[in-house]
């Protein structure tokens, strides 16, 4: 493979990588907003619909995550620990 095409690879990876990264970051964020929503709402004893509301938003966070890692990783570009801790300080929220 040429350097540029190798590159072109590295990169591709990289992104793919972050994207997963920065998908499971935000959609756990989603996820949480809306379970601590639940633990309110189950709290002030508000109706069913809006409770399903929430717990359907955390449970479309949950799978829109695992989708994406999912297939990051069938290309072996998935999210790991120890690569948010070589791009540490990379992406912030």
């Amino acid at each position: 493979m040429s350097n540029t095409k190798n590159n072109d690879a590295k990169r591709l990876q990289r992104a793919i990588t972050d994207m997963d990264a920065l998908s499971q970051e935000g959609f756990s964020k989603i996820e949480g907003t809306s379970n601590l929503a639940v633990k309110a709402l189950e709290q002030s004893r508000q109706s069913d619909d809006e409770l399903n509301a929430f717990k359907a938003i955390s449970g479309i966070a949950i799978d829109l995550m695992n989708c994406i890692n999912c297939e990051a990783e069938e290309v072996g570009c998935h999210y790991t620990t120890r690569k948010i801790e070589v791009n540490h300080g990379r992406y912030s929220w």
